[in-house]
């Protein structure tokens, strides 16, 4: 009873066994009460305290990055955990798929343009919380796959982009496909087109598309990615995909 009404852990026990004057129930209720101090030790508090420790004392850090990485997830500090992570090649794989798990549970604090910094400070987030470029660190792991051998792979972290959006309207997953079809050569580009979307330069359509495979309208996604590709000035490409999708170009022009 003493320590339950020293520590106040439970303010609604009346303690009808000892409190039995008016003047006993106030010296309680009055005990209860917790006024701001700021010698008392809060979330916010405690995360700057791990946060600063990483960042003063470096070689701790470089010696034991997980233990470190732990302290910083299991006070919620998720995004920069995963950035730390993600900058030591033998933790990336764990580092992208974390944040893919927080990010499904809509737990992860994520940047609003594609091309923003992997970590930054916003104005919705307190210090020391961060946040993650959830884009970048998708479309820079899956550079280590092969597109000849590995393209369904990559699609399928890139759709996991397809419910985000950046600051100024643009789908993450239609920019992310848009981006891999420009920054490859000629002849990888040439392939893609054939096995993402069903066509290639000349204009022949194939059967087999591999977005056929996901959760999508295909056509809507080909003429969407068209059309990144156009205000980006990429007309050929996007001429293909237009053509693909069946995009009335007389209607688009009178628009």
């Amino acid at each position: 009873i003493v320590l339950s009404i020293l520590s106040a852990y439970d303010v609604n026990n009346m303690h009808e066994l000892i409190i039995s004057s008016i003047d006993d129930l106030l010296w309680l209720r009055l005990s209860q009460i917790v006024l701001p101090n700021q010698d008392l030790m809060t979330l916010n508090k405690l995360q700057k305290l791990v946060y600063n420790e990483g960042n003063e004392n470096r070689s701790s850090f470089n010696e034991k990055p997980v233990q470190y990485a732990m302290c910083l997830l299991l006070t919620g500090q998720f995004e920069t955990a995963i950035d730390l992570l993600n900058q030591i090649e033998q933790f990336r794989c764990h580092a992208v798929h974390i944040g893919i798990y927080l990010h499904e549970c809509r737990l992860l604090s994520t940047a609003s343009k594609s091309d923003s910094p992997m970590l930054t400070a916003t104005l919705i987030t307190v210090d020391p919380l961060k946040s993650i470029n959830y884009q970048r660190l998708l479309t820079n792991y899956t550079e280590k796959c092969r597109y000849d051998s590995e393209l369904w792979q990559i699609v399928n972290y890139f759709y996991l982009l397809k419910q985000i959006r950046q600051k100024d309207g643009e789908n993450c997953f239609i920019e992310s496909l848009a981006v891999l079809l420009v920054k490859l050569n000629e002849n990888d580009t040439d392939n893609l087109l054939e096995r993402l979307f069903g066509t290639n330069r000349q204009g022949v359509f194939t059967e087999a598309r591999i977005l056929d495979h996901l959760d999508i309208d295909t056509n809507v996604v080909t003429a969407n990615v068209g059309l990144y590709l156009e205000k980006h000035g990429h007309l050929e490409l996007a001429a293909v995909l237009y053509d693909r999708a069946k995009v009335n170009f007389t209607m688009m022009i009178k628009e």
